[in-house]
């Protein structure tokens, strides 16, 4: 069943929907927004929603990467 949570990240509201735990939902915002902000950190010229976005597309990659490991084990 669905669950709906009230987040705030980086000062940003987000309402979401998920099955998560809320535990696990805390804990992945709290995770975001520690590597946004050591992205800032470290860049001070990007903007939060550029910090975002390279983490989605690291995300994005980390996850492809992971499945094609999955799937190679899975050949094996």
């Amino acid at each position: 069943m669905k669950k709906k949570y009230e987040l705030s990240i980086l000062g940003m509201q987000l309402n979401i929907q998920t099955d998560e735990s809320e535990e696990s939902v805390l804990k992945n915002a709290k995770a975001l927004e520690e590597r946004v902000n050591d992205l800032i950190f470290e860049n001070p010229r990007i903007t939060k929603g550029q910090a975002m976005l390279f983490l989605c597309m690291d995300y994005l990659s980390e996850n492809e990467k992971l499945k094609a490991a999955l799937k190679e084990k899975g050949a094996n």
